[in-house]
């Protein structure tokens, strides 16, 4: 007969397994009793059979797909792509962390009606309006469209060649092998976290030599993190942008297997001294080897170096000048690293400098810095001049002669030890008179042909107690913007010295219709004209500013009138949350008087828009029973509005580029059919809180006059 007793550790190795087995599965996945029981009628091909530039509205189709990017790591924003065996589809969502939900492998179901598809540019999207200026499907009503299935269901991604995509290949999920990114990028960040700009990175078909972009989004949690710098295959979405193929990793696992020996080495990057860097060169051209960093030096906006050419000095240490295959994008100050080797040092001319590098070598690593110019005298910068060559010197107590304006051959520097070269004869202060008497003087030593100086712009002349060619301190007088604008007369001029304007802006920042150098400024009905500082500026639609002009160049650029490198500290606000009433005007008036209404405020009535759908398209014209004008604003953070119809009011600003035109601020300056606003700058303007957030740059500083934000309320009070 069995004994009857109970075995407890049975019983308690029985149930562990339990809970364990219980805890694994609840965080695996959901129950499958959970799956809908849904039938799909349509497949991905079907729709993007339906796409067209203007919105199609779908009806009872059911899809079944896999999702194959989310927007986990940010390089996908609102977004999940799509795909089933007859191709992918990208869906646009207004709402962050879908991915919780539906993460990359997740089974999908996509209940159509109600949707829209829709042929954006390229590429086909499924969103949810007709409205492509708002069409993200809602956050609240996102889930009611996209139904989840099972998880772990990841797609093998179809191997291609890179000359054998197709736009049948977008948005689908496609590995390229025995690819490697361009030297240019191999070991740099996918992206610029630091400002958040995305970055297009160059990806090489060793067995073609064929080249396809990677576009890496600055907002991507991995955007600091380093590209491959070997040989492998890369797993991405196949996409478009404009006509331009592209590939979208979803995260850096996606080139894990880049490891592998490349079939073109990089050149040698271990960062060295720009003085290491001079040590390479014994006297014939050679190929530079590593990395450097420094300080920005000349000035592309005075126009003295040529644009391809940038001259980089280590604080308290030497310099170099590097000549680019393209033009550069650095300014004066400027804090950045070159990637040199593989380029060529030699002289040009007598210059050392290494020549042939891609402009992408070139990075912005934290803003800016400054170098301390070196003080010493004529015979010192003689008798240094190998070593100090690409630096920036002072000249105390110096004196200019040989000529009557910065452009004359034969200009000299001296002092009472010497005398040397100053050449400024292809910048564009070339037609400024030169200063008299005596003052220090800032400049980067040069060679053609023997040492010469090269000063930047003509504040680097401080004569008098001055700069810019003996003015610029002291007491300024104030003169009527119309004065400055009756000073040309048809060639560039320079400004008076000691020299002062004060007006109210009238462009707007934020908007982004102008270049963020320039700066729009109207006295209260009276003239306006066109700044344009040495770089950025931060004025803000409806501050009063105060400019020194002294001995700056007021100069034409495509017909528009304006100032033109004027140093930013040369500039103060006086005050803010002021406004200009614009001038009521037909078309034909500002036709008529264009040249002396440039740069001022106006308003037409009874006004329509025509030729294109959005502002940014080219051709866009402003209409009344009088005429018609041009209306730019392709390259403004509204482009891509819908431009309204019907008729109503617009105001501008009366610009030209080559022919008059009209500059409107942003889209409340165009108040037709009841929408926008305008009528004279009182009306606020509704901004992207992400707008607003980078106007901040580190230091308290004030939002735009007439600015709003909406959005919805994330916090609990309560």
């Amino acid at each position: 007969m069995k004994a009857n007793f109970f075995n407890f550790s049975a019983f308690l190795i029985t149930v562990t397994l339990l809970v364990f087995s219980s805890c694994k599965k609840q965080f695996d996945e959901p129950p499958i009793a959970d799956l809908p029981n849904l039938e799909s009628n349509a497949t991905i091909a079907d729709l993007i059979a339906l796409a067209a530039p203007t919105p199609v509205e779908l009806g009872t189709q059911i899809i079944e797909a896999t999702v194959i990017a989310d927007d986990k790591s940010g390089n996908f924003y609102k977004q999940l792509v799509i795909q089933d065996s007859t191709g992918g589809i990208r869906i646009d969502i207004d709402a962050f962390d879908i991915n919780t939900d539906f993460p990359i492998g997740r089974q999908v179901w996509i209940k159509c009606e109600g949707l829209y598809v829709w042929q954006d540019g390229d590429v086909p999207a499924l969103i949810g309006s007709s409205n492509t200026n708002d069409s993200r499907i809602p956050q609240s009503t996102y889930k009611q469209f996209v139904i989840g299935g099972a998880y772990d269901q990841p797609l093998t991604p179809t191997v291609k060649s890179l000359t054998s995509l197709s736009t049948a290949d977008y948005h689908t999920l496609i590995q390229l092998d025995d690819v490697e990114f361009a030297d240019c990028f191999a070991g740099s960040t996918y992206a610029f976290p630091s400002t958040q700009e995305s970055k297009n990175a160059e990806l090489t078909d060793c067995a073609t030599g064929a080249t396809l972009i990677v576009r890496n989004s600055g907002f991507a949690s991995f955007s600091g993190e380093y590209m491959p710098t070997g040989n492998g295959s890369i797993v991405a979405v196949f996409n478009s942008f404009s006509g331009t193929p592209q590939l979208f990793i979803r995260d850096p696992s996606d080139v894990e297997t880049m490891t592998g020996t490349r079939c073109t080495p990089l050149a040698n990057y271990t960062t060295v001294s720009i003085a290491a860097l001079r040590g390479q060169y014994s006297g014939n051209p050679t190929t530079a080897t590593g990395k450097i960093q420094g300080v920005v030096i000349s000035d592309a906006i005075g126009g003295q170096w040529q644009s391809q050419n940038l001259v980089i000095q280590e604080p308290n240490g030497s310099g170099i000048t590097v000549r680019f295959t393209d033009d550069h994008r650095y300014a004066v100050n400027d804090y950045i690293e070159i990637k040199v080797g593989g380029g060529t040092l030699e002289e040009f001319n007598g210059l050392l400098q290494v020549n042939n590098i891609p402009a992408c070598r070139a990075v912005n690593l934290n803003g800016s810095a400054s170098i301390t110019p070196r003080v010493a005298t004529i015979a010192d910068i003689t008798a240094n001049a190998n070593d100090w060559e690409s630096t920036l010197v002072n000249v105390q107590n110096a004196s200019i002669n040989g000529g009557t304006t910065y452009g004359d051959f034969g200009v000299m520097l001296n002092d009472n030890t010497g005398s040397i070269a100053m050449f400024s004869g292809f910048s564009n202060f070339a037609s400024t008179p030169l200063p008299t008497g005596t003052g220090d003087v800032t400049a980067v030593i040069g060679n053609y042909n023997g040492t010469q100086l090269n000063i930047r712009n003509t504040y680097d002349v401080n004569f008098g107690g001055g700069s810019g060619g003996g003015g610029g301190s002291g007491n300024l007088n104030q003169i009527s913007i119309l004065d400055v604008r009756n000073l040309y007369g048809g060639s560039p001029v320079t400004a008076p010295d000691t020299t002062k304007i004060i007006g109210v802006v009238i462009s707007d920042l934020v908007g982004g219709n102008w270049q963020p150098s320039n700066l729009v400024i109207q006295e209260s009905n009276g003239s306006g004209i066109v700044i344009r500082f040495a770089s950025n500026h931060n004025f803000n639609l409806g501050d009063e500013v105060e400019v020194d002009i002294s001995n700056q160049t007021i100069e034409e650029y495509n017909g528009l009138l304006q100032v033109n490198g004027v140093p930013n500290n040369n500039a103060s606000l006086l005050s803010s949350g002021n406004s200009i009433s614009p001038r009521v005007a037909t078309v034909d008036d500002i036709n008529t008087n264009a040249d002396d209404w440039e740069s001022t405020l106006i308003q037409v009535m009874n006004a329509d828009l025509s030729g294109g759908t959005t502002y940014g398209d080219f051709g866009i014209l402003l209409n009344d029973a009088t005429g018609s004008i041009s209306m730019f604003s392709a390259f403004s953070n509204f482009a891509g509005t819908a431009i309204p119809t019907g008729t109503g009011d617009v105001t501008g600003v009366v610009g030209d580029f080559n022919g008059v035109q009209i500059n409107i601020r942003n889209t409340n300056d165009v108040n037709i059919s009841g929408g926008g606003g305008g009528g004279g700058g009182g009306s606020t303007v509704t901004q992207p809180i992400a707008t607003i957030r980078g106007l901040f740059s580190g230091t308290n500083t004030s939002a735009p006059a007439l600015t709003a934000i909406a959005g919805i309320v994330i916090s609990d009070k309560d």
